[in-house]
């Protein structure tokens, strides 16, 4: 479609036509004729041709979710800025980094003594009971 047959289309689609005012009979042949060459390239060629239709229908598409849920992003948002300010004013005097700083110190610990420390005794045990063996499976055990 050229760019006179899109002008065209578009002055037609646009025309408000009253009962007393005629359209000539060559620009309704020419409409007709560019949408049959539109709509032959459109089965055509595919998707790849299709920017026609998607400017057209660009607006039926479902919301991203981005325009589904701005309501809440909003609210979520203004929310985390008001406890952030909050924050921010009530614990100037360093008290917040304190508690922040002993609480990583609280759960670094923990997780040292019941999670790393048991497991690491464990491997060491068991590395050193393979060790102390000559054979993880007696001759015996492997024959049966």
């Amino acid at each position: 479609v050229d760019s006179k047959q899109e002008n065209l289309i578009h002055h037609l689609m646009n025309k408000q036509l009253s009962c007393d005012e005629s359209v000539p009979v060559e620009d309704i042949g020419t409409l007709f004729a560019t949408f049959d060459s539109a709509v032959e390239k459109l089965i055509l060629v595919g998707k790849n041709e299709s920017h026609l239709l998607s400017t057209s229908l660009s607006r039926f598409r479902p919301p991203s979710k981005y325009e589904k849920y701005w309501l809440r992003t909003l609210l979520l948002s203004a929310a985390g800025l008001y406890c952030s300010a909050f924050l921010w004013a009530r614990y100037r005097d360093g008290s917040l980094q304190q508690a922040v700083i002993f609480g990583t110190e609280y759960i670094t610990s923990k997780v040292k003594e019941h999670i790393i420390e048991p497991l690491t005794k464990l491997g060491q045990e068991l590395f050193e009971s393979i060790r102390k063996r000559e054979e993880i499976v007696s001759r015996e055990d492997l024959e049966q």
